[in-house]
């Protein structure tokens, strides 16, 4: 965490969240993210709680990641549009989604293929309640959102996931 990299401290910092949070639930992610004050990089915060959102998507913990996305204020230009994002696609409005990333590619791009990741997590989280309509939505909107990446190794990454669901 103390390196300060835009994404790979958020990160850090999401993942000592998470470790935190086992112990001690919301209040040990809270300290975790928290490390990042300090040692010196307290406006990495809203960018760790993206992360530690991810990371709760992940464990197919919907309400986990919802409540961090929900964390970040709108002040954090970067990863706001990015939890925004991810908010749009859990509530199944997915033109709002598709909009959100759009700032997503523009302030954030570091974030995007994060995103993009977590929606595929999102659509196997469904698959795995048994929704398979919601599923099927997310998996289509992982789809477009990869697209519009223009990252190649993330296409065919999310090509693959996809094919074998």
């Amino acid at each position: 965490m103390d390196t300060g990299h835009p994404l790979h401290a958020a990160w850090g910092a999401a993942l000592v969240g998470l470790m935190f949070s086992y112990e001690h639930g919301s209040q040990g992610a809270e300290i975790g993210i928290g490390r990042l004050s300090e040692v010196g990089y307290g406006p990495l915060e809203p960018r760790a709680w993206f992360c530690y959102g991810v990371l709760a998507m992940r464990r197919g913990d919907l309400a986990d990641a919802e409540a961090a996305w929900r964390r970040v204020p709108r002040t954090a230009s970067d990863a706001y549009p990015a939890a925004t994002c991810l908010l749009w696609v859990t509530h199944r409005n997915t033109s709002q989604a598709e909009a959100s990333f759009h700032w997503v590619l523009e302030l954030a791009g570091d974030l995007a293929g994060d995103v993009v990741h977590a929606v595929l997590q999102l659509g196997q989280a469904r698959a795995e309640q048994g929704d398979h309509a919601a599923a099927r939505e997310a998996y289509e909107t992982c789809h477009r959102l990869a697209g519009r990446t223009g990252e190649a190794m993330l296409m065919e990454h999310i090509r693959t996931a996809l094919g074998s669901t």
